[in-house]
């Protein structure tokens, strides 16, 4: 009995030795010991144990099919080999346990219909080049790491990398959704030269890393990817929603395009960014257009929080009911730009055309665009403001194209402002205000030739504004400080300066008002400023004088009635000129004058021995007043400006008498 029970113990160790090729039966022997190789050569082998343990090796060669309905566990040390023309098939109610330090590898097909668990941070599934993993209506749990390089599909089935796991696609692996779930808790990474792509439902809780092409769209499923968790695309990377398929970013998601990475939205596709989300893009974020013109394109809405510091082009339709900022370029090339929350620009926004950064909603969806960067709307784009457009320090607003403000526009709202910001109506734009556009202290408004201002609301300046163009409707102008140089043409229902300077050549239409704190200054030193209505003053009028001819002196020319209430008449000759005895200027013309004799008068630039004297005249029916110099001896500095004031009183009689 000794002898046969050695016999029989030399009988099992060559059995562990010499590998054991196993055909159409049960896999054996169980458990398969750390020394021991289980051989796989021909279709039929199978696991109906539960459970099966092996600590060796287990190796199905070409042409072997192994298939589970047991439990098979892959256990410490174990390697599961699936070599290229080999098939391993985990049935339905099957399970395999890839447990701690074990190794499974498929070079050929691996079938999943059961349970596949790669246990945890220290064992390895490799689906290498040329193997085809697929979870077909199964589970796969990966809780250590698996790398693909072949092709992974999971098919309505669910995909689970847990919370410490790592699922690298790595180049020339391809990993597929379709129709179903993926989740991912842990790190998923999509590495360049890899595939993935989704058309069932990624849903992203843990590190999504993407530098190869990451493609969500509709096919047999959703097309839904949804991102909870830290989605980075990396540069070199592509993500892309397409053919109806959406990205959306949830509250706490963290979506970023770094520099070098492109996320693409075609003319289907979406990306949702909700409240509480972060989209980051350094790189470059594209919303594509579709053909048909009457389809909207692609769709990007944010409700949370969008930073730019890269390029986003759109071509869709993209809205903004959170805040966006943007360092970077934004441009909307022929899309449409919806902005109901607050939109910051300190980099490039270019327009062209379709901008709106306020769509049509209740007063609460107004929204704000503030710019310190540069915004232009370009010839043939439109630009609606219905909530409040702040164009503060440093921001240069560009309009050639049509600017609709029917709310608040601020150029260079600021507490502080050391250099304002600067709004630029070019030839050809249509800037339209029905709300109010302010232009503040250090703000620059330029209404250049070629351009019109419409204004039917109200528009005040405290800062500087030059017309070289048209500034139309039936609104009022009110400037409280700053300067209004008009070159070209104004028309207001009314025009009140209550301070700062009115200035220019050009021609004004409607009554003008002018307050004790404001002064009259016509022309460019020198030239002709022309009112087309009624003048009334309390302020000053500062007349140049540089020579004798036309155009080298100021006039102020009124086809109105002028009222003086008070003020100050400075007479300034310029340019060194000296004028000699005999000498006269109309500096002022109008249908009719009073109150000139509330005047005083105050004359700079007469050389020694010269005086002067205002005296009115009428010509073709128009009253002037004409500045006359001649040779007698001058008073004194102390009684110059009491002798001016006398002249005026005398000036008055006559006038008065003039027109009796």
């Amino acid at each position: 009995m000794k002898w046969a029970k050695m016999c029989l113990v030399i009988a099992a160790t060559a059995v562990v030795v010499i590998p054991l090729t196993v055909f159409a039966q049960q896999i054996s022997p169980n458990p398969n010991p750390a020394a021991g190789m289980i051989s796989v050569g021909a279709p039929g082998a199978y696991n109906h144990s539960n459970p099966f343990d092996s600590y060796g090796v287990i190796e199905i060669g070409t042409l072997g099919t192994l298939d589970n309905t047991g439990k098979l566990n892959n256990d410490p040390g174990g390697k599961l080999n699936n070599d290229s023309g080999g098939t391993l098939n985990n049935d339905s109610g099957g399970t395999i346990y890839n447990k701690s330090t074990g190794i499974l590898s498929n070079s050929g097909t691996l079938n999943n219909s059961g349970t596949l668990y790669n246990s945890d941070d220290i064992s390895i599934l490799n689906n290498n080049s040329g193997g085809t993993l697929t979870n077909n209506i199964g589970t796969l749990n990966n809780s250590g790491t698996l790398n693909n390089s072949g092709s992974l599909d999971n098919f309505m089935g669910t995909l689970n990398n847990n919370t410490g796991g790592t699922l690298n696609n790595n180049s020339g692996g391809t990993l597929t959704n379709t129709s179903d779930t993926v989740n991912n808790y842990g790190a998923l990474n999509n590495n360049s030269g890899g595939s993935l792509g989704n058309d069932g439902r990624l849903n992203n809780y843990g590190a999504l890393s993407n530098s190869g092409m990451l493609s969500n769209s509709i096919g047999a499923g959703e097309g839904w990817l949804n991102n909870y968790g830290t989605l980075t695309n990396n540069s070199g990377g592509t993500l892309s929603t397409f053919n109806g398929g959406r990205l959306f970013n949830f509250s706490g998601g963290m979506l970023t395009n770094n520099s070098g990475g492109t996320l693409y939205i075609d003319p289907y596709g979406g990306l949702d960014n909700y409240s509480g989300g972060t989209l980051n893009n350094s790189g470059t974020l594209q919303v594509d257009a579709d053909m048909d013109p009457s389809s909207s394109g692609g769709s990007l809405n944010n409700a949370g929080m969008l930073n730019n510091s890269g390029t986003v082009n759109n071509s869709g339709d993209t809205g903004n009911s959170g805040t966006l900022n943007n360092t970077g370029t934004l441009t909307n090339n022929y899309g449409t730009l919806y902005n109901s929350g607050t939109l910051n620009n300190s980099g490039t926004l270019t327009n062209e055309p379709g901008l709106d950064p306020d769509p049509e909603g209740p007063p609460s969806k107004y929204g704000t665009l503030t710019n310190t960067g540069t915004l232009n709307n370009l010839s043939g784009g439109t630009l609606n403001n219905s909530g409040v457009l702040d164009n503060n320090a440093g921001g240069t607003l560009n309009n050639s194209g049509t600017l609709i403000n029917s709310g608040t526009l601020n150029n260079s709202n600021s507490v502080k402002i050391i250099s304002g910001g600067t709004l630029n109506n070019l030839s050809g734009g249509m800037l339209t205000n029905s709300g109010v556009l302010n232009n503040y202290s250090g703000g620059v408004l330029n209404n250049n030739a070629g351009a019109t201002l419409s204004n039917s609301g109200t528009l005040t300046n405290s800062g500087m504004l030059n017309n070289n163009g048209a500034i139309t409707g039936t609104g009022s102008y009110i400037q409280t400080a700053g300067q209004t140089n008009n070159n070209g043409s104004m028309t207001q229902a009314s025009i009140t300066i209550n301070g700062g300077i009115l200035s220019g050549t050009g021609t004004i239409n409607g009554p003008v008002t002018i307050g004790s704190g404001a002064t009259v200054s016509p022309g460019n030193s020198p030239g002709t400023l022309t009112i087309n209505g009624s003048f009334s003053s309390s302020g000053n009028l500062l007349i140049e004088i540089g020579g004798m001819g036309s155009g080298m002196y100021d006039v102020l020319n009124i086809n109105g009635a002028a009222v003086f209430t008070g003020g100050k008449v400075y007479l300034d000759f310029i340019n060194g000129f000296n004028p000699t005895a005999g000498g006269y200027w109309d500096f002022l013309l109008a249908n009719s004058i009073t109150g000139w004799n509330t005047l005083s008068f105050e004359v700079d630039g007469l050389g020694a021995g010269i005086r002067w004297e205002v005296d009115p005249v009428t010509i073709g029916g128009h009253v002037e007043e004409r500045l006359l110099v001649s040779g007698s001896p001058v008073p004194e500095p102390s009684t110059l400006l009491f002798y001016g004031l006398g002249l005026a009183v005398l000036a008055a009689y006559r006038k008065r008498r003039g027109k009796a």
